[in-house]
């Protein structure tokens, strides 16, 4: 036991999401992307609950928020809804993600519809905040 907590369950109290900015690259003759990468990491702890990559690459003729990868550490859904968050607040009304190292499940049940004959699915967000 670890106060109240079983062991092993974080206080979501504790919490921190770290984004740390990796840059731009070209992509193309006139377009940059930039890229971020995102950390959900309990306080004290060097291991990360959940990590992911965000950029914001032109797709139908509008800059959106893309998630390239993310990956499960134990606290993906917390750190999806955190990505929603930003995307809401910055102005995005729909996010994108990499459908290629997902699982089909974990899409599905954040709601994520599978773009036909593309990597990717995209989810319109509510305007909940």
């Amino acid at each position: 036991m670890n106060g109240n907590n079983p062991a092993g369950v974080q206080d979501e109290s504790r919490l921190r999401l770290l984004l740390t900015y990796k840059g731009s690259a070209y992509v193309g003759e006139d377009i940059r992307d930039d890229y971020i990468f995102l950390s959900l990491v309990h306080d004290g702890s060097p291991d990360p609950l959940a990590s992911a990559v965000i950029n914001f690459p032109v797709i139908d003729g509008k800059r959106v928020l893309f998630i390239h990868d993310i990956q499960p550490h134990g606290e993906k859904e917390s750190l999806m809804e955190s990505i929603e968050s930003i995307a809401r607040k910055r102005g995005y009304d729909t996010i994108y993600i990499n459908t290629s190292r997902q699982e089909k499940n974990f899409l599905k049940n954040q709601g994520f519809v599978k773009l036909p004959s593309r990597m990717m699915a995209k989810k319109v967000l509510s305007n909940e905040t």
